[in-house]
């Protein structure tokens, strides 16, 4: 797999999930069913499921940045840093798999947040088959993934 099928793919996936949860009430319906109705007498309950709609539409935001600088590295043609993005790809990934993780087991139990544990998971594959399969070898013979 190249540099470029890898920044392309994952710019796919992040912008994809990203522009999914901006669209929120549709997107964010998908995790908790059913939002509900804005009235004027809203009661605690009520405000503590838009405060989750306005956080996941930040969320949604910065995937969605994270996918077009995603898309904009891919042209990338020097080693160190091509190694650079996919290490900071690497890494977000793992955080975010892990928050996710988090987030379905806790409270979501629900198919839309399995997917994304499972796209996160994907990506950080992804990212980490590239780099074992562009590292360096060392002198010893074993193979160098730098951290």
């Amino acid at each position: 797999m190249t540099f470029r099928t890898l920044m392309a793919l994952s710019a796919t996936v992040l912008l994809a999930i990203g522009f999914a949860l901006c669209a929120t009430p549709i997107g964010f319906g998908v995790f908790y069913d059913a939002l509900p109705t804005l009235t004027k007498a809203a009661d605690a309950a009520t405000d503590q499921i838009w405060v989750g709609v306005a956080f996941m539409r930040l969320f949604g935001v910065t995937l969605v940045v994270l996918g077009f600088v995603t898309w904009f590295a891919r042209a990338i043609t020097n080693p160190e840093a091509q190694s650079a993005v996919a290490r900071g790809i690497q890494y977000g990934g793992v955080v975010g798999f892990f928050i996710a993780l988090a987030q379905e087991v806790a409270a979501l139990h629900s198919v839309a947040g399995a997917l994304i544990v499972c796209v996160f998971l994907a990506l950080v594959v992804g990212v980490v088959h590239w780099r074992v399969q562009h590292a360096k070898a060392d002198p010893y013979g074993a193979i160098s993934v730098r951290v």
